[in-house]
């Protein structure tokens, strides 16, 4: 069955996110579909290319179906930026398609929505906050369980800047915390030169899972981290405890240390198993389209979001099936409407149990409309 889209259930969460974002000064942005490839080619170190829908123009000229947000949104406001001065930071938000060349058993060419902020301009621990505290609000706005990991970029690149390893060998022990893999990571580490506490603070926050609290405890016995873990400190001040409560600590999120510069974010909500928040501090981006400026933002996956909610979520109160067609079944369809409800019509037809399983998914009552009556549902 394919799978076609709530416009009503989409709608909705627009307009819960558009009222949170806008309640704390971001207004909305809209972006070119179409980009130059060569925008694309030249950070292919950001995007794979072959992920990157191509079109030629009738003039010869190669251009790129738009595969991120981000980064057409900083090197819009680097042009920006050349002709006037950064005084205060522009808070932006996105309702958007993306486009890409996906891989794997479900790829091919996808259409992904996404709504998502962008804060350019500024730094400091008040906009890491406040870029916290907006990420936790939007999960709350989707459901009451889930859960805000974090993590800061600067923690790892101080490690590696005092241990005298090769690129290839830093590589090879971050994918190792990336993927938690503890065994081969401390087989790796003994064939390192590496001093035995940097050794245990690598083996330590590879393991690292928990509250702000239960982490600077755990890690708070070597010096080597002091600076670095006051970032987390100063968050602590300045976070409600409540959701202090919904926030883990995760080093292994860090999957990019040349992309990212400070903190980085993933959201989780109960019954999805992706994060649906993906985002933090990106402020070496700009520079790639010739203004250097600090930003910050995260991208709410709408799509994974939309696909299980939708599943709780009914489209119509009534599927009717009708058997007869009369001026009476008109009239009572059109009561049912001017209560309320919500009313689909179909000529009946015999339904296996799978089809009415996948149906019961999106209506509430499903019923048969015989001899003048609405009948009991299926």
């Amino acid at each position: 069955m394919k799978e076609f889209k709530n416009f009503d259930l989409e709608e909705t969460l627009i307009i819960k996110f558009r009222k949170l974002f806008e309640s704390y000064g971001y207004e909305k942005i809209k972006v070119n579909t179409f980009e130059t490839y060569d925008t694309y080619f030249k950070n292919k170190d950001i995007i794979n290319n072959e992920k990157v829908l191509k079109i030629i123009h009738p003039n010869g000229s190669l251009y790129a179906l738009r595969a991120d947000m981000t980064m057409i949104i900083a090197k819009k406001f680097a042009n920006d930026f050349q002709t006037k001065d950064i005084n205060i930071s522009e808070k932006v938000y996105y309702y958007d398609n993306i486009f890409r060349n996906e891989f794997g058993i479900n790829g091919g060419l996808k259409e992904k929505r996404q709504v998502g902020i962008e804060n350019l301009g500024t730094n400091g621990i008040f906009n890491d906050v406040e870029t916290i505290i907006l990420a936790l609000n939007s999960l709350e706005t989707i459901s009451d369980n889930y859960i805000l990991e974090i993590s800061n970029v600067e923690l790892l690149k101080s490690i590696f800047k005092n241990i005298n390893i090769t690129e290839d060998d830093k590589n090879i022990v971050l994918k190792f915390i990336f993927t938690k893999n503890r065994d081969e990571l401390l087989k790796f580490l003994d064939n390192l030169k590496i001093e035995t506490n940097y050794k245990n603070i690598i083996d330590d926050i590879t393991t690292c899972y928990g509250s702000i609290n239960d982490i600077l405890i755990k890690l708070s016995k070597y010096n080597e981290l002091k600076d670095s873990l006051n970032y987390f400190n100063n968050l602590k001040l300045y976070i409600g405890e409540r959701q202090l409560k919904k926030i883990k600590i995760n080093f292994s999120i860090s999957n990019s240390l040349e992309y990212y510069t400070g903190l980085i974010l993933q959201g989780f909500v109960e019954d999805i198993n992706n994060p649906i928040i993906i985002g933090g501090r990106y402020d070496n981006l700009s520079k790639r389209f010739g203004k250097a400026f600090p930003a910050i933002g995260f991208a709410i996956d709408l799509d994974s979001l939309i696909k299980k909610l939708d599943i709780k979520h009914h489209l119509a109160d009534y599927l009717i099936f009708y058997t007869e067609e009369s001026v009476k079944f008109l009239q009572d369809i059109d009561n049912l409407r001017k209560q309320g409800k919500t009313v689909k019509i179909s000529p009946y037809k015999k339904l296996t149990n799978k089809t009415i399983e996948e149906l019961h998914k999106k209506y509430k009552n499903i019923c048969k409309y015989v001899g003048g009556e609405l009948k009991s549902c299926i």
